[in-house]
């Protein structure tokens, strides 16, 4: 009698006794002493130091432990669509001088982004 031969078929999930690793606990930064001792100069980059500059430096070491081994980068415009959506709203036909002056642009700007609302 001949066998047959039986192929496995791999399984999409692994077996239940299979036991995932437990993820990298976060530190809760202001619940350490050792934290108390961190300084902007401990941060790895002048980049983190902005960071925590901007947002805190407990805020900055929650984001190194949670987001460790990601890079993150922001672009200059990354709030583009929201500007020109907000001028657009608020723009009244008098005030380009004033919504300039608010988010840094000359106001050949402001009516170049308010013409691209009419032409759409």
């Amino acid at each position: 009698m001949s066998e047959k031969k039986t192929e496995t078929q791999p399984t999409l999930f692994p077996p239940e006794e299979f036991e995932e690793e437990e993820p990298n606990p976060t530190v809760n930064p202001e619940a350490f002493d050792i934290f108390r001792e961190f300084t902007l100069e401990d941060l790895p980059s002048d980049e983190m130091r902005w960071v925590a500059a901007s947002i805190g430096l407990p805020s900055t070491i929650k984001l190194i432990q949670d987001l460790q081994g990601i890079r993150i980068d922001f672009p200059k415009m990354a709030l583009k669509r929201v500007i020109h959506r907000y001028i657009q709203k608020k723009y009244d036909g008098t005030n380009a001088k004033l919504l300039a002056r608010q988010f840094n642009l000359c106001e050949r700007w402001i009516y170049k982004i308010c013409n691209k609302k009419e032409k759409a």
